[in-house]
């Protein structure tokens, strides 16, 4: 059985939202066309893969993967336009509990970026849960701060 076959039972989502630019508003709406339709493509194209590591931002990315990703973040359908002609890749088809996590001060994944992304499993049974950050949790902090844990796992063993 593949990954896409797996009988998943619930999910939650944490840091996830869609990255197309048009999901994000003000500065971060031209920040994100930015990276999609310049920055991305350019760095990827003149280095050979996207150099995440010069910026603090990660690991470096192929060249291949930055591309697709530069793709996704100017489609509406975002990784949707990936998995659409693949049959949807459970997209369309998960009828399971979804929940997504929206931290307050994560830039990354803003609400409107987590609702966009949540709008394209049109199946599943979606719940939007804000989270606040009254510490800085910001999009990659959310595994190292354990107090945050029990609620999430609470509800997967309960869904």
């Amino acid at each position: 059985m593949g990954l896409v076959d797996a009988r998943i039972r619930s999910a939650v989502f944490i840091g996830a939202g869609s990255a197309y630019w048009k999901a994000y508003s003000g500065r971060a709406r031209a920040v994100m066309a930015a990276l999609f339709h310049l920055i991305v493509p350019g760095a990827a194209l003149l280095a050979g893969y996207l150099p995440m590591s010069r910026f603090g931002q990660g690991d470096d990315v192929p060249r291949g993967v930055a591309l697709e990703w530069a793709r996704w973040g100017r489609d509406q359908r975002y990784a949707l336009s990936y998995a659409e002609p693949r049959g949807g890749l459970g997209y369309t088809t998960y009828a399971g509990p979804l929940r997504a996590l929206s931290i307050a001060d994560d830039s990354y994944a803003p609400r409107s970026a987590v609702e966009a992304l949540l709008a394209l499993y049109t199946a599943a049974r979606k719940e939007l849960r804000p989270v606040p950050a009254p510490q800085p949790i910001g999009h990659f902090w959310f595994f190292r701060q354990p107090a945050l844990w029990p609620a999430e796992v609470a509800w997967l063993l309960a869904s």
